[in-house]
């Protein structure tokens, strides 16, 4: 019991470790984006903490199977080059205890990537669409910056010399749009914006506006005093996509994309299984071996089962690929593998 426990120690430090180094650059990379979509003003940045936490909620039935594969890669391979390894077995650890000590952690890292996957990634995603279309929705000139072209629901264009964020008025402004008659130019003196019973107005103040043909053949041109433009239509859309649906909702599935989104989420537990398993048959190294020339290896076997996963999900989606196996296929080459690997290096 002591050698069990020291082994999960052993596996459990990196497992900790690169867990809050991916997490860490997770969140930079993420908020690299979202802060540049915010200085756009795409996005206001009261915002980008709760997506960016959202988004690290979402990762994690991904990142965590991954950070514990490698950890265990890194952890026994040092062992075996320590000579630790050999010393376990002569002092009467058998191979099975060592599979039973990882497969165990193993398990546990499953049932919390399946909470991840099949509870919380549904609600976070959720979140994150009503969050980001709330934003998106909103034209609030109080964020825009002046010289910077914006593009508007409907295809419009908006453009502003001037921009006072604190009153929310814009000057010099510029609007391009087009219907069914061909495109239509606005230039206005100044601009605000009025939202009543949750749509979103824009007021154009003393300006004038072009109508164009479809052949770009100026037709009209008409002055005004105001005009009152709309802009979008503030309430939450009802539509609800696929990875927002609760997991619950998804059985028995409507369709294709309901069938590939529900084989995803319970893909999440058992990969964590299926790497432990891979990690452990190829970890073996000789005593004094570099024990992480194995890690090329590991990635490249890493990447192939991710992308074979992620494209049999759209394949299934678009109903080119059979139910069955459906994204088990991914995970049977992997077992597969994981049993060459078995008898090519953990049986020599």
């Amino acid at each position: 019991m002591i050698l069990i426990n020291y082994l999960r120690r052993q596996v459990l430090k990196p497992f900790i470790a690169i867990s809050l180094v991916l997490v860490g650059v997770f969140v930079s990379f993420m908020a690299a984006r979202y802060l540049a979509q915010a200085a756009e003003g795409k996005i206001p940045a009261s915002i980008i903490g709760r997506l960016i936490l959202l988004r690290v909620l979402i990762a994690q039935e991904v990142l965590l199977p991954t950070t514990f594969y490698f950890s265990v890669l890194l952890a026994l391979g040092r062992l075996y080059r320590q000579a630790e390894m050999v010393a376990m077995f002569a002092a009467g650890l058998s191979p099975l205890r060592v599979y039973w000590a990882v497969l165990s952690l193993a398990l546990m890292v499953a049932v919390v990537s399946g909470v991840f996957s099949l509870h919380l990634r549904p609600w976070a995603w959720e979140e994150f669409y009503r969050l980001k279309a709330s934003s998106e929705r909103e034209f609030d000139l109080r964020r825009l910056k002046a010289g910077v072209f914006y593009e508007l629901p409907g295809g419009r264009v908006f453009f502003a010399d001037k921009v006072d964020r604190h009153q929310a008025l814009a000057e010099e402004v510029f609007l391009y749009g087009r219907d069914e008659g061909g495109p239509k130019i606005i230039r206005a003196a100044r601009a605000w914006q009025e939202i009543k019973s949750q749509r979103l107005f824009l007021i154009l103040d003393q300006g004038r506006q072009y109508e164009f043909n479809e052949k770009h053949s100026l037709i009209l041109v008409s002055e005004f005093a105001a005009l009152k433009i709309f802009v979008a239509n503030l309430e939450t859309p009802r539509k609800q996509k696929v990875k927002a649906m609760p997991t619950r909702e998804l059985w028995p599935p409507a369709g294709p994309e309901e069938v590939a989104e529900l084989e995803w989420r319970l893909a999440a537990p058992l990969s964590a299984i299926l790497l432990a398993f891979l990690a452990i048959n190829l970890s073996p190294v000789k005593p004094r071996q570099g024990h992480l020339k194995r890690i090329p290896l590991a990635v490249v076997f890493f990447a192939a089962y991710f992308y074979a996963g992620a494209a049999l999900k759209k394949l299934l989606a678009k109903g080119l690929w059979p139910v069955f196996p459906g994204i088990g296929a991914a995970h049977l080459g992997l077992l597969l593998l994981s049993v060459i690997c078995y008898y090519w290096f953990a049986r020599r």
